[in-house]
């Protein structure tokens, strides 16, 4: 509670400090001010007009978490917002909407079950198997990353045997 408190108290002083108006063209923005994903999904974020250094932060880790590349990921149901703080002083705020996913994390095929067929379709797509399709590979990267490769694989099979 006081990590949420003084993440909300922080962005609040960035966007108190100075957020760009909508009529500036070539101000710094975000890709998305507003956007809704599944606990199992997850969206990159960009600034744009901006090649600066970008601190992201999320005012609700329980809800959504966000690496240092904007990569925001679901953990569970509920709002939050997601901030780029600027290395010039100024903030930027996205709203994030999580929904119940009706597919699990390592659901690959989508058949509505975790199991080793997931696991073995995920080794065989790694391994450019001619015909293989992951049918949502978010569901897949587990090393959260934004990519699919071997560190995925093998904190899948950690899950599946877990």
């Amino acid at each position: 509670q006081l990590a949420h408190f003084f993440i909300s108290e922080v962005a609040q002083f960035f966007i108190d400090k100075g957020t760009p108006t909508e009529d500036d063209k070539n101000a710094p923005q975000l890709s998305e001010t507003e956007f809704t994903i599944s606990t199992i999904e997850s969206k990159k974020l960009s600034v744009l007009n901006y090649t600066d250094s970008i601190t992201w932060v999320s005012s609700n880790t329980t809800i959504a978490k966000v690496n240092d590349q904007g990569l925001v990921r679901a953990v569970a149901e509920g709002q939050t917002s997601v901030y780029a703080l600027l290395s010039d002083g100024k903030c930027l705020k996205a709203n994030v909407t999580v929904t119940k996913s009706e597919y699990s994390m390592g659901d690959v095929n989508l058949d509505g079950e975790f199991d080793v067929a997931d696991v073995v379709l995920l080794q065989k797509w790694l391994l450019a198997v001619p015909d293989i399709e992951l049918k949502h590979w978010e569901n897949a990267d587990f090393y959260e990353d934004g990519m699919l490769n071997v560190f995925d694989l093998c904190m899948m099979r950690e899950q599946l045997i877990s």
